[in-house]
């Protein structure tokens, strides 16, 4: 059986296990009076996205199928195409050995689209990013030294990977033994590139490799899952199986260390290359670049990595990656704190500034799928303002406002609401014109930008013939930007207005200022699906309702958050379960402390103190990554996605950061 068939044969049995009775979960759910059922158009969204997600692995991993390609149809790269493959991975119930397929997949598309031939076609584009915005000198890999590198990893790879579909069609002492010796190999040599000083982290290069360092990492941790729970059957001993988990163990902290110091190391020569009182919008731009590119390319993959730990994931895991990537800002935003004039205060706040800004509003709280945005405008003059409105998890007909930014009175003119499409298969993507004020907006649920599929709306400035100025008064701010905003297998987050401009000329009324559109991955969606045949992860951000409670960005690494509950505070969440009858969970708690003493999450189904706790979780002080059970053996149920499934967890403690919610099916 060859590479491709098989890994088709192991993805089949994936999706009989994750997917079986999709349609009749959502059509056939019990009707209880008084008790509103869940909104099914998201119900069947998850699970049609899930569901083609594994029909897009099938596609480029089947016998038939060409090498991959990125695709414009789908809007799916070959970074977000081997993060598919992971996901495969993680959410197959293990069965036989499988990692040696995905690996395979995997870096074979690697090897395919990176050939020396084709000039670093994956990470080109990153490395253009680092040149141009972190330093332009910066020492980037030899490409013959790199690809000798790669090569030995994909000998490595395929051997073991032979050696493992043999085995697994004739289970002999002799097969068992090339198993053992090719996972070996593997191992070393993906460990020997990957320790200090390897072939994928030379000195000099750290910042160039650091993609291609993730993406090995990432391999060698699944070929460890693979290992740590087939290893008995490939005949190795419990003492060498303890060794391997010891390598593990210590590099997991390692190696996402020093992914941190990396990422840190760019971040820090961007601050370092524009002297602390002229950063501005720009810099916030290049800040916002440099995390547009290393969350998916980077971060997305790190954040996964302690869900390979087989001993707290004996099903493995699925979970959302619910993190924002911003667009540039669109428009010139301004200082409201300073008083209102054509001079630089007003119109140029510091790097500082806007950071807080940004922060007191909590932008990267998950506040549900965006259904729509509100803009006040007056033909040929203004958007006064803008307001988005989310998906209500809990009533299926009504909408959750979110805040309006701008005019909060505008004077003449109307508004328009323009519906965000809902898109499973393709990225949805906005267009903007801009100089110091947005001057056009238009959303699109394509992928090849054609009109007749857009909703818009526009200050039409930008269309007069010969026009270069719409708002010429502010020196050269006026002069008008135009960009299209779409990122691979992400949609639109939120639209998010930065301030209300008090100095616009106009008898003197306000405007928006700026805004920015804010993508999230195509999977994100307002339910939290429980799924039912592997551990699903569960974002802290994704809470419904929460009191004394704080997001606190990038706590955990860059695009990884948590939130901090207070003394008495609480999150309450809804749980929707992918089953048609009550199924029972175990639950643990991905948590951090930075208190001197210990803190505890009480699990409950209200938020008061005469609510019953049905589950305590003890936090211990000052340490980071917990994983926390809780103190008695308990189990929690759910009903099949009925809105009853609401719990709380209330703090005990000075504060509590609460990054995931674990549910293992029983």
């Amino acid at each position: 059986m060859n590479r491709k068939a098989f890994a088709l044969f192991f993805l089949v049995l994936i999706c009989a296990q994750l997917f079986i009775d999709v349609a009749d979960a959502a059509a056939k759910k019990p009707k209880k009076k008084k008790k509103p059922q869940r909104p099914l158009a998201l119900e069947a969204d998850k699970r049609m996205f899930l569901k083609n997600n594994l029909d897009f692995i099938n596609e480029y991993i089947s016998p038939v199928s060409t090498p991959f390609r990125d695709s414009e149809g789908n809007g799916i790269g070959l970074t977000e195409f081997f993060k598919a493959m992971v996901v495969g991975f993680l959410a197959f119930d293990p069965v036989t050995a499988v990692a040696a397929v995905f690996i395979d997949s995997i870096w074979s598309a690697f090897i395919e689209n990176n050939s020396e031939d084709k000039n670093d076609a994956i990470t080109r584009a990153y490395i253009q990013m680092v040149k141009e915005i972190v330093d332009q000198k910066i020492e980037v890999y030899d490409q013959s030294i790199i690809w000798a590198e790669y090569t030995i990893i994909n000998a490595s790879i395929v051997s073991f990977k032979d050696s493992v579909v043999v085995f697994n069609e004739d289970p002999s002492e002799v097969n068992s033994e090339a198993v053992r010796t090719d996972f070996t190999t593997l191992e070393k040599d993906l460990r020997g590139r990957l320790d200090p000083n390897g072939g994928l982290r030379k000195k000099g290069w750290e910042l160039s490799e650091l993609p291609v360092f993730a993406l090995a990492t990432t391999l060698y941790f699944m070929a460890q899952v693979d290992l740590q729970r087939n290893g008995v059957t490939w005949g190795f001993s419990q003492g060498q199986l303890d060794k391997f988990k010891r390598y593990y163990d210590e590099r997991m902290g390692s190696y996402l260390q020093y992914v941190k110091d990396t990422y840190k190391s760019g971040y820090d020569k961007i601050m370092d290359a524009t002297p602390e009182a002229d950063r501005d919008t720009s810099t916030l731009n290049k800040i916002n670049r440099y995390r547009r590119t290393m969350i998916p390319q980077v971060m997305d993959y790190a954040a996964i990595w302690w869900t390979f730990n087989s001993t707290l994931f004996p099903t493995t895991a699925y979970g959302e990656r619910v993190r924002y990537l911003y667009s540039d800002v669109l428009g010139q935003p301004i200082d409201r704190q300073k008083t209102p004039s054509f001079d630089g205060s007003y119109y140029d706040p510091t790097l500082a500034r806007l950071i807080e800004m940004a922060d007191y509003l909590e932008r990267e709280r998950y506040r549900g799928e965006i259904a729509s945005v509100k803009i006040g405008y007056k033909l040929y003059e203004w958007i006064w303002s803008i307001q988005p409105t989310y998906v209500d998890e809990t009533q299926p007909d009504k909408k959750r406002v979110g805040l309006s930014v701008g005019n909060p009175s505008p004077p003449s003119g109307g508004y328009v609401s323009i519906d965000i499409q809902r898109t499973v298969y393709r990225p949805s993507g906005v267009l903007v014109v801009w100089d110091v004020f947005p001057q056009l907006i238009e959303i699109y649920d394509n992928t090849t930008h054609r009109a007749g599929e857009v909703n818009f709306m526009a200050v039409p400035c930008f269309d007069r013939p010969g026009q270069t100025y719409c708002n010429t008064y502010y020196n050269n701010g006026g002069q008008l930007n135009s960009v299209y905003w779409q990122m691979d297998s992400h949609k639109i987050g939120d639209m998010i207005g930065w301030s209300e401009n008090k100095k616009i000329g106009v008898d003197g009324q306000s405007a928006l200022d700026a805004f920015q559109v804010a993508f999230v991955p195509m999977d994100v969606y307002s339910n939290n699906l429980i799924l039912r045949n592997v551990a699903t992860v569960i974002d802290a951000q994704k809470s419904m309702k929460y009191k004394n409670a704080l997001l606190f960005k990038d706590f955990v690494m860059p695009g990884v958050h948590a939130v901090t509950v207070f003394d008495k505070g609480y999150l309450s969440f809804i749980f929707d379960s992918d089953y048609k009858a009550n199924k029972k969970f175990t639950i643990f708690l991905r948590v951090h402390s930075n208190q001197p003493n210990e803190g505890k999450l009480s699990l409950k189904r209200g938020p008061d103190a005469k609510d019953p706790a049905l589950a305590t979780f003890t936090i211990k002080a000052n340490v980071r990554d917990q994983s926390v059970f809780p103190d008695t053996a308990y189990e929690i149920q759910l009903q099949p996605g009925e809105t009853n499934n609401t719990f709380y967890f209330v703090a005990t403690g000075k504060g509590i950061q609460l990054q995931s919610i674990v549910f293992i099916p029983k």
